[in-house]
């Protein structure tokens, strides 16, 4: 039995009907109880009558002389008391009181009435002492001898055995109604999940669009959801392993192209192999081990897997030192580039050659995106706690704000029509986000409506 519907089903009924047994025995052996209580209640109470009937009896007569007639009346009426079939309506009726005796002040027999209690039968009978006192002084005591456990009779019985059927039967209707309520309950309970398993077997064989009903109780919407934000990032892992496969075969694409083209002229005699053909050959191919480098790079940053040699590092000599390397670059294509840092900022734990690979990407990519007579500012600033900001900021184009989302993903350019030349291999960022990631830090963009960009990443202080 697998099924989590008959089990839920099963398990309500089960419990219900335990509780019905369980309530139906608790009520017999209470109702039961209380008889017993009542039952030795009424005795003594009729017991304690008897004894002041023989107070009286003494008054009159100044001792116990001929009390033998009032004591057999005395048992006759107890008799009475108990005349009722048994309850398996068979046999003599029971007997409340087995026998009466009466002893005086000194604890002497004076009398007794009813059948004399055998040696085997004392362990059955329990003696009750009820004392008989005439003007505060006792004169005797009434002994009465009656059974440890006294005997129902046949209405009593019957009662009891109706209170036990009643409650059974209450017990088996709960018990349909709550494998009813079960079989319900675990419907509605197990509709989402069935839904979410069609959902994922759907997953398992490649249809990455499959999502499930987010309904059910919290507990179970929440997982459907997670199960919905699980299979959205597959299908978006999926698309991006397409891309970058498309991007990869187009980047290696165009150098292969090229190479083959001059190799082949050069083989059909149709080109000669000048220098000027040789060195072209040659920045193919340091461009291809470019694009495959960066592509090492960037697969081991998402693994995890980068080597940092980290030591403490002044902020304002990364600055200065990117300035200096990038500014002939950026004088050639007349954009100014200027850099500024806050004063007691503290050095940063970091990995030098990556953090600098990190900030040439930026301003690589800041450069391709300011126009002549723009600027760049390179910047850093303290950032709450141990941290510290370093902002790359351009008075570019901007960045359309639904492009923005996507500008670290491996490949992707802003203009689709953008040529290697121009526009990158379109690793940079991708690699400055995995980098910063390494170190802990990270990374973000801002593109105001009314144009320019701005990157700022955090790398963490040394202590």
């Amino acid at each position: 039995m697998r099924s989590l519907v008959a089990k839920l089903t099963i398990s309500f009924g089960a419990v219900a009907l335990l509780a019905s047994l369980l309530t139906a025995t608790g009520a017999r052996y209470l109702v039961l109880g209380f008889f017993e209580e009542y039952r030795i209640a009424r005795q003594v109470t009729l017991l304690e009558e008897g004894a002041r009937e023989l107070a009286s009896f003494y008054r009159e007569q100044g001792g116990w002389t001929g009390v033998e007639q009032s004591l057999s009346q005395l048992f006759t009426s107890f008799k009475s008391e108990g005349m009722h079939s048994r309850g398996d309506g068979s046999g003599p009726p029971p007997r409340y009181v087995l026998r009466l005796d009466l002893v005086d002040a000194a604890g002497a027999r004076v009398s007794g009435a009813g059948p004399s209690i055998t040696a085997h039968e004392e362990d059955e009978v329990r003696l009750r002492r009820f004392p008989i006192t005439v003007q505060g002084r006792q004169v005797g005591t009434l002994v009465a001898s009656m059974p440890a456990r006294l005997p129902f009779s046949e209405a009593e019985s019957g009662f009891a055995r109706g209170i036990t059927t009643a409650a059974l039967a209450t017990g088996l209707i709960g018990t349909g109604l709550a494998a009813a309520m079960g079989l319900m309950v675990a419907r509605r309970f197990t509709a989402p999940l069935h839904s979410l398993g069609q959902a994922a077997d759907r997953l398992a064989r490649r249809d990455l669009g499959a999502r499930a009903p987010e309904e059910g109780d919290e507990e179970v919407a929440n997982l459907a959801a997670n199960f919905n934000r699980m299979a959205a990032e597959l299908e978006r892992q999926d698309q991006l392993r397409r891309n970058l496969t498309a991007d990869l075969s187009h980047e290696l694409r165009t150098p292969v192209t090229i190479m083959r083209g001059q190799l082949e002229s050069i083989l059909e005699g149709a080109l000669e192999p000048s220098p000027e053909v040789l060195l072209s050959l040659q920045d193919e191919i340091i461009r291809i081990s470019r694009l495959l480098e960066d592509l090492q790079s960037l697969t081991r940053a998402e693994a995890g897997q980068l080597s940092l040699h980290r030591e403490p590092r002044a902020v304002e000599s990364l600055l200065a030192d990117a300035v200096t390397a990038f500014g002939p670059a950026y004088a050639a294509n007349g954009v100014s580039l200027t850099w500024h840092a806050e004063s007691d900022l503290p050095p940063v734990l970091i990995d030098r050659d990556r953090i600098r690979q990190v900030i040439a990407n930026l301003l690589a990519n800041a450069l391709r995106h300011t126009p002549e007579g723009g600027s760049v500012s390179l910047s850093a600033s303290g950032a709450g706690g141990p941290w510290v900001a370093i902002s790359v900021t351009d008075s570019g184009e901007g960045i359309p704000a639904d492009e923005l989302p996507r500008v670290f993903e491996r490949f992707y350019r802003i203009e689709k029509s953008r040529s290697r030349s121009t526009g990158g291999s379109g690793l940079g960022l991708a690699i400055a986000r995995g980098l910063v990631e390494a170190h802990g830090g990270q990374i973000g963009v801002e593109s105001p409506s009314e144009g320019g960009t701005r990157f700022i990443f955090t790398l963490p202080a040394s202590e």
